[in-house]
This record gives C-alpha cells, structure tokens and sequence, in this order.
C-alpha cells in the first residue's frame, strides 16, 4: 500500500487529486487545508537552495522569518484553516482520503474545531503550523491540544517554528508519551535536533515531505533513528509533488522492504489505516 501522508488540498482540486493518485498508483493520501487565502502569492525557491542545509540554515531561515512577519503574508493568512474543504472531499472519496484537522492554536475556537474530529472516522490527526500559527509546545493551550490528541488517539503533526518555544518538541514529547507527534519535513532547519528527538523518544516520527528533505536526509535519517519511524509525504503542492515524493523513496539506498515500510505501511499503522 502507498500512502502519501502530506498533501495541502485546495478547494476545487480534489478530482485532479484522485486523477493524481492513479496515475501515480498512489493507494490513500492524508489531506490537510491551506493556512493561505491566496496560495499562488507564495513564491517558492527552486529545488537546489530548498535541498541545499548550508544555504537554509544561513539565509533561508532568515529570509523566511522576514517573510512571515511581512504584511502581505500576515494579510494573506487565514485566521482558521478552512477544514470543510476536506471534510467534503474526504466524503466524496472515502477509503481513499483522510484528513488531518487543520488548527490555529490561538483561534477562541479551537477547542471546537478539535471536536471535528469526532463527527467522521475519515479524521485522524491533527495539523499544526508553527511558522504561520506559532504557539508554546510547553505552554498550557499545546497542553489543551495533547490532552485532546492523547484522550481521541489522535497523532499531532507538526511544521516546527523559529524560536525554541515553538519548535522543541521534547518536553511535549516527554509530558505526553501516548500523544504521536509527526515532525514535518524531517524537522527543515532542525534536522539534527529531530533525529535526535526520534531516535530518544518512541512517540516521535519523521515525515519525509518537501523539496527541504532530501534523498540523502532521508538515508541519513534511516541510519540514525530506524526506518519504522519515518513516513512519506509530497507537501503538494506547495513544496514538493507526489512524483517527486515517491522518486525520493525509491531511489534512496535502502532495501525495497524498508522502501515500502516508508512509503505507506508506517503510517498506515500508526493510523490504523486497512485495506488496498
């Protein structure tokens, strides 16, 4: 079974989506929503600077906060994710689509948008921005949310921050050791501190999705924390597409079990996810 577990649907788009999955033989996929009112305003770097650590860690980074803090992307930012998008595709295609609810932790009404989650079984996690929608991972709201993901068995799934109180994920990870949290791209700028958090605690995966985590993360990522903790994802399409995405698993220097293990059975375990 091949699952792509990160994929941005946008309204209008769910037919193409399925067109996709078949001609790539792509079995499920997990939808999120857009945290963007316009995507097409984002303008993406070309693949070599996104898979390039050096140019990331030294401009990148910067760039990005720049970009974030500006007032054409905060006037560009949803104040909530629109979930209806995937709640209506998830409908539409069930056993094929699953959705992760997209949250603004400091939205007054996230604690209602979490119970979302409750009306369908097509709901099986949690999506968390923290550049677009930072939030304290050790602060009492993060805490609200956990207890919410830990009581449902819903995993949290993560696009780490900036600054320390919104991308360190260990005292979260070791507060709340039944809470899965999946650290996006392979943790982008904190790499290293992601394999390490991985590798120390069991309730932590990586996801391998975007132009950022590249072939050779990946293989170095299989090394440090094991194979069983690593899923594949497109981040389409935003940073990434699903040919891409598979092309990255299937050429990485590993054997074709571990292959398959990455490109579907992990997270299909992990969120209970059956069939072909």
């Amino acid at each position: 079974m091949i699952i792509d577990g990160h994929f941005h649907l946008i309204a209008g788009k769910t037919g193409e989506l399925i067109r996709d999955m078949d001609r790539y033989g792509i079995d499920k996929t997990v939808i999120v929503g857009v945290t963007l009112k316009d995507i097409s305003r984002v303008k993406v770097p070309n693949k070599f600077f996104l898979g390039n650590r050096l140019y990331l860690k030294a401009v990148g980074v910067y760039m990005d906060k720049r970009m974030t803090k500006s007032r054409s992307f905060r006037d560009n930012l949803l104040s909530r994710p629109d979930n209806s998008v995937i709640a209506e595709a998830c409908a539409a295609y069930p056993g094929r689509l699953y959705g992760f609810v997209f949250i603004n932790p400091d939205d007054p009404a996230v604690l209602k948008e979490l119970s979302m989650t409750l009306s369908a079984p097509y709901w099986l996690g949690i999506k968390m921005a923290q550049r677009q929608y930072p939030v304290d991972l050790a602060g009492e709201r993060m805490y609200q949310i956990a207890h919410f993901g830990c009581e449902h068995s819903l995993p949290v799934f993560i696009h780490l921050g900036f600054e320390k109180k919104t991308y360190d994920i260990e005292p979260l990870a070791a507060a709340f050791p039944e809470l899965a949290i999946i650290v996006a791209h392979l943790g982008i700028q904190h790499f290293d501190k992601a394999l390490d958090w991985a590798r120390r605690f069991k309730n932590v995966y990586l996801d391998t999705s975007s132009n950022f985590a590249t072939l050779r993360m990946v293989e170095k990522a299989v090394r440090r924390v094991g194979v069983e903790k690593l899923f594949m994802g497109s981040d389409s399409p935003i940073l990434g597409d699903q040919p891409t995405a598979l092309n990255k698993i299937r050429s990485a220097k590993i054997s074709d079990r571990e292959k398959k293990l990455i490109m579907g059975e992990n997270i299909a375990a992990l969120l209970k996810i059956t069939g072909n």
